[in-house]
């Protein structure tokens, strides 16, 4: 049995850019008047708070609530059990070099992840061995991007990253994935005029209607059932890291998130043995 392998990386408030220019996480010690509630500041005790924008603050898991105005948050939505994943490695292709479509603002120099590049993995995994050949089912899929090389290095996820083509996230439902983690700082284009195209084809949302920025899309504009149905239930992963010693195939992923009400979270995420998931099918 394989220890648990932590594939997250964290925002301590280290300097420097972030994605989407969202401020850094900031940890600092409670202070009321004179009091500091630091241990090094002879205070019994230490009490930190915490200020942090998701999003742009390392690994997080997000709800449809991101792109929507609805009741989902993390903390009700995160998977709470072992999920059957899978783990590939992709590279990142420039559009106009490719047959696959990005959004309407994308360029043929963006970068993308494809299709094409997503069927090559998932026929490259072996079958499971356990209950049949699941290769094609993942419950949770985890894309490493090979074009990062250490996960304190946030360059390489600045000024336009690679985000997905169309093709490439229909490829992902297609796969009947439902918990998908990537490596880069979102699944769409940085800069594609408040679409999400990708974010709400995975939650199987019809695109964004035109709207005042202080009337936002209310739950009563989804579709019929569709707080109800399994999509409501999918989560999607930014800016994870995933060691590069780590070899594609078949694990186990857990996902551990706080307790909050909002959109997203910062998340911890963790491989395990790929048969710790076969007993752990509780809900």
């Amino acid at each position: 049995m394989r220890a648990p392998i932590v594939i997250s990386r964290l925002d301590g408030g280290e300097p420097g850019r972030r994605p989407f220019d969202l401020p850094h996480t900031l940890i600092a010690p409670y202070r009321d008047g004179a009091f500091t509630a630091a241990v090094i500041a002879g205070a019994p005790i230490n009490c930190d708070v915490v200020t942090c924008a998701p999003h742009g603050a390392g690994t997080h898991t997000e709800t449809a609530r991101h792109v929507i105005d609805a009741p989902l948050w993390i903390s009700d939505v995160a998977p709470l059990r072992l999920l059957r994943c899978a783990l590939i490695t992709m590279p990142a292709r420039q559009l106009g070099a490719t047959d696959e479509r990005g959004p309407r603002t994308g360029q043929p120099d963006d970068r993308v992840l494809t299709a094409a590049d997503l069927h090559a993995a998932l026929r490259a995994l072996p079958a499971t061995g356990t209950r049949g050949d699941t290769r094609d089912h993942p419950e949770a899929l985890v894309i490493r991007w090979s074009g990062l090389d250490a996960p304190d290095d946030w360059r390489p996820l600045l000024d336009q990253p690679p985000y997905l083509t169309r093709e490439c996230m229909h490829a992902v439902r297609a796969a009947g994935v439902d918990h998908l983690v990537v490596e880069l700082p979102s699944v769409d284009r940085w800069a594609d005029d408040g679409q999400l195209e990708n974010h709400r084809t995975f939650w199987a949302l019809p695109p964004r209607p035109p709207t005042h920025p202080a009337q936002p899309p209310r739950a009563s504009l989804l579709p019929d059932g569709w707080l109800d149905s399994p999509a409501a239930a999918r989560t999607i992963t930014e800016l994870a890291w995933v060691p590069r010693d780590v070899a594609d195939g078949w694990w186990a992923l857990r996902v551990d998130v706080p307790p909050w009400r909002t959109d997203a979270a910062p998340a911890r995420l963790s491989l395990h043995d790929p048969g710790a998931w076969s007993d752990t099918r509780c809900g």
